[in-house]
């Protein structure tokens, strides 16, 4: 992950504007690399919990589409539309673990 991210960092730096699409692809494969330790991740937090995380990494991924529709109308605004209901899904998330996690944990 570190390494997508010192790409992006590189790209946007060095090479500003050059090569927006591919740090959009960096951005994506960091957000999903979550999947990779999702089973470990899902056995230690409540059911509730990991379905909203799910659904926030769906809804950020399709902002990407109005976030890369540069000819569409105010789609910057529903780009954000879309980020802000991703992150409330995920702090959702994050206060349905704790709300529903035993205490102790």
């Amino acid at each position: 992950i570190w390494l997508f991210a010192a790409v992006g960092i590189i790209l946007k730096c060095v090479f500003p504007g050059r090569f927006d699409r591919l740090a959009i692809l960096l951005y994506l494969a960091m957000g999903w690399s979550g999947v990779l330790v999702a089973e470990p991740v899902a056995s230690r937090i409540p059911a509730a919990s990991m379905l909203l995380i799910v659904i926030g990494g769906v809804i950020y991924s399709l902002g990407v589409i109005f976030h890369v529709w540069e000819k569409l109308r105010f789609q910057n605004a529903i780009w954000h539309g879309f980020v802000v209901t991703a992150a409330a899904v995920h702090y959702s998330a994050v206060f349905t673990c704790f709300s529903l996690s035993p205490p102790g944990l």
